[in-house]
């Protein structure tokens, strides 16, 4: 991680720009806090280091700023109450940037657009139009864009039920209609498409609003921090840095093939555990990730001893 900082100070001090806070307490303590979502859009542990699309973005922010980086994750609901009370600087946890929104916290300039999708099983028929949200109970989290945009259309005469779930996050939700404990539910586009390869028996459906755009958010009063956020931004969108960031967590979602990631799933329960030992030995032994080899062993043979190519070639 410290090389990667170092690449990126230098980069921006060829640029001509400086990269120390202008904020005097950000520079007094050398940290700057990240308010986010423990989820797989934003910020999780993967094999004890920290990863996530916003947790990147934010890090080669904090690298920008010559500081380090602080992660805090509140409860969903609680996150603009833990920006204004000061326990954390910003935002960035692919939060739609919403007009209600907007009332109490400042957004930086967007980096991503978006669009919200009915989801549902392949099994359940979906809608064709809004209208046919009536009469529908859609499973979504609390405090979501989600829940502003699905009030609003109720309030439109669409009677449709609106079950709200304290703190589940939008991946959980998406595994449930996966499993068939719930009918439908709504999400992002990013967060649909990427949830997709895990569960495929799920179905993007129709969008039920206008595109919109994630932003990163800071205290009504933080100018300041808002616009260095906007600096970085327009320097990350300029060099590169946004598109490979966005490359390495969301590159070909949209290649879909449902049978060839149904086979996938059914062979990692019924093929791998006899091959599983032996692979974690001989990875251990030259200091591999044996996820890693399992899945070249997956992509050459399907787990199966005897699989031949068509010049021959055993698997």
């Amino acid at each position: 991680m410290a090389t990667a900082g170092i690449g990126i100070n230098l980069l921006f001090g060829q640029m001509g720009i400086s990269f120390k806070a202008p904020m005097k307490q950000i520079q007094k303590r050398g940290t700057i806090r990240m308010i986010t979502a423990n989820n797989s859009t934003s910020y999780y542990t993967y094999r004890e280091s920290p990863m996530g699309f916003e947790y990147d973005l934010a890090k080669a922010f904090a690298d920008y700023l010559g500081v380090t980086l602080d992660v805090i994750v509140p409860e969903w609901d609680t996150m603009f109450e833990a920006l204004n009370s000061g326990q954390g600087d910003f935002i960035a946890a692919g939060m739609t940037i919403t007009e209600p929104r907007e009332k109490i916290v400042l957004f930086s300039q967007p980096y991503m657009p978006v669009q919200q999708k009915f989801i549902h099983h392949k099994l359940k028929f979906g809608i064709k139009n809004i209208e046919q949200l009536a009469g529908k109970t859609i499973h979504i989290r609390k405090g979501t864009s989600y829940q502003e945009r699905l009030e609003e259309i109720k309030a439109s005469g669409i009677n449709l039920k609106i079950q709200l779930l304290d703190d589940v996050a939008t991946e959980e939700i998406i595994r449930m209609v996966s499993e068939k404990k719930i009918n439908f539910t709504i999400a992002d586009s990013h967060i649909a498409l990427l949830n997709r390869r895990y569960y495929p028996e799920i179905i993007i459906g129709l969008p039920i609003q206008e595109k919109e755009y994630l932003g990163w958010a800071v205290k009504k009063t933080n100018k300041v921090l808002r616009d260095r956020i906007n600096e970085f931004l327009e320097m990350a969108e300029e060099t590169g840095l946004l598109g490979k960031i966005y490359e390495k967590y969301y590159g070909r979602t949209d290649i879909f093939d449902y049978f060839d990631l149904k086979k996938f799933h059914e062979r990692i329960k019924t093929r791998l555990p006899k091959y599983k030992k032996i692979i974690k030995t001989e990875a251990a032994k030259y200091g591999f990730d044996w996820r890693l080899i399992a899945a070249i062993v997956y992509q050459e043979s399907h787990f199966n001893p005897k699989a031949r190519s068509r010049t021959g070639v055993r698997g």
